[in-house]
């Protein structure tokens, strides 16, 4: 009777202790699949991110970007890159052709690696003038995870470059990215990254002189004396070379030391753990080719603010604002239901764009019609942070998508949507309203005949060069054709 007594209290730990593991293994499952962002306005905290999203990269590491300057956070990116593919971590990058302005030799010394590959989207031709205004306009790093081997990503509007993260001697761009943690990854590298990677559009970066070719002087072959052009000149490229690898190793000497401004090799942020959970987050992008269809992101964000009969209050933050019939259309359904919309932009004293800005210019009167509350981005610096707000969080879209008809219809954009709601404690909330306010310190209420708050002119500080040509541009961007392409 003991020992049956015995046996039966054994049965009895044993199954608690199976559904204990049962339940902890449902917990920790779910908690793993659930999707959790972190908001990313602080430059340190974007470029820290990034730092530590390639440190902790396990297998895999997928870039794309629209602009990749020549200045110190490109050389930190090499460094890096080099260094996860020194781990055997598959490299792959794809840069906007037209926007890449890194010397020849920092690129072979990238591609020269086994485990590093890197392509251009829309290579300029003269055969294809008009596909040259369709541009990859997309920033994204998507990787899997050392820690816990499941795929995260960030992606914002930031490009690669110094003025991006506070870095700028002149002019700064105050940007904002997303960090996610989730099953909308997969997506970003299936159907994303990697229809795009072998799409006829993305090319194999060409090294012209470069080459190895031309490097080991092939074409010097005939040369009937050692000192003549072409071995000089391969003698050149040799030492260019040789200049970029002692540049790549001096930075990482510079970043392991803690001497890069920005830069913490040592930190290693474990971002999944600091992320907050949402409600589902959506991947939205472009198909992989230069033709913008119904299935691309500007009808996917149309269709999204569109057919939420919910919505009360809609914060627009870009800095860009032409607008596309779609987007009058919007505009205008929106402001028929009843909706407050709030359009955060930049002045004409903190654009990069004048262009744009003169397009923004013949809108504008139009836009204080209908309603909206305007605030103009007082500068120096310049607003550069893309991002729709719905009734406070309910609804959150950000992205490299500008209000404007490049990225309606001619440059590939991605983005993601997410209910920041459903972070029951509502920290995601309050960064998203952080980040507003942040914006929103310097910039300055427009009334309706379009006059800043606390002053008698138009364009407060901008100067009079801007002020003349803005008024030249308006006229010339006014006509369709230079419009569609603003």
């Amino acid at each position: 009777m003991r020992c049956e007594k015995r046996s039966r209290l054994a049965r009895t730990c044993l199954l608690k202790a199976v559904q204990a593991c049962l339940l902890f293994a449902l917990i920790t499952s779910s908690d793993a699949n659930a999707d959790r962002v972190k908001v990313l306005y602080k430059d340190e905290e974007a470029s820290q991110a990034r730092v530590d999203l390639i440190r902790q990269a396990k297998s895999e590491l997928y870039i794309s970007y629209f602009v990749v300057r020549d200045d110190a956070s490109s050389l930190s990116g090499f460094v890096l890159l080099l260094d996860a593919a020194d781990r055997g971590v598959e490299v792959k990058v794809i840069v906007d052709s037209f926007h890449l302005d890194i010397a020849l030799p920092y690129i072979k010394a990238l591609i020269a690696h086994p485990n590093i590959q890197i392509r251009v989207y829309n290579r300029v031709s003269i055969f294809h003038l008009l596909r040259a205004f369709k541009r990859n306009h997309e920033k994204i790093i998507l990787a899997d995870n050392i820690h816990t081997g499941d795929l995260h990503y960030l992606t914002g509007g930031r490009n690669v470059s110094d003025k991006y993260f506070g870095f700028g001697e002149q002019r700064n761009f105050h940007d904002l990215d997303i960090y996610v943690h989730g099953r909308s990854a997969v997506q970003a590298r299936d159907e994303y990254f990697l229809q795009q990677w072998d799409s006829e559009l993305v090319k194999d970066i060409s090294l012209g002189p470069y080459s190895a070719t031309n490097m080991e002087g092939v074409t010097c072959l005939k040369a009937k004396k050692e000192d003549d052009l072409c071995s000089r000149q391969i003698a050149k490229r040799k030492a260019a070379y040789q200049q970029a690898l002692d540049d790549i190793g001096r930075r990482r000497q510079a970043m392991i030391a803690g001497q890069a401004a920005g830069v913490d090799w040592h930190l290693n942020t474990r971002w999944d753990l600091i992320a907050r959970e949402v409600g589902e987050v959506k991947f939205l992008f472009d198909p992989p080719d230069t033709r913008k269809s119904d299935k691309g992101i500007a009808t996917q964000l149309y269709q999204i603010i569109v057919s939420d009969t919910s919505i009360k209050h809609l914060v627009i933050l870009s800095p860009y604002v032409i607008l596309t019939r779609r987007g009058a259309e919007l505009v205008t359904t929106l402001i028929k239901r009843g909706v407050d919309i709030t359009l955060v932009t930049n002045s004409l004293n903190s654009t990069d764009n004048l262009l744009a800005q003169a397009g923004y210019a013949n809108d504008k009167g139009w836009l204080l019609e209908q309603g909206l509350r305007i605030f103009h981005y007082t500068g120096p610096d310049t607003i550069h942070a893309k991002a729709m707000i719905i009734n406070d969080g309910e609804s959150v879209l950000i992205g490299s998508y500008n209000f404007d008809p490049r990225s309606a219809k001619l440059n590939r954009e991605v983005g993601v949507h997410f209910h920041a709601t459903n972070d029951k404690q509502g920290v995601v909330v309050d960064e998203l309203d952080e980040m507003l306010q942040y914006y929103l310190s310097s910039s300055l209420p427009i009334d309706r005949n379009g006059i800043a708050a606390g002053y008698d002119r138009e364009h407060p500080n901008a100067s009079t060069r801007k002020k003349i040509l803005l008024n030249l541009l308006r006229p010339i961007v006014a006509l369709p054709f230079i419009h569609r392409n603003l």
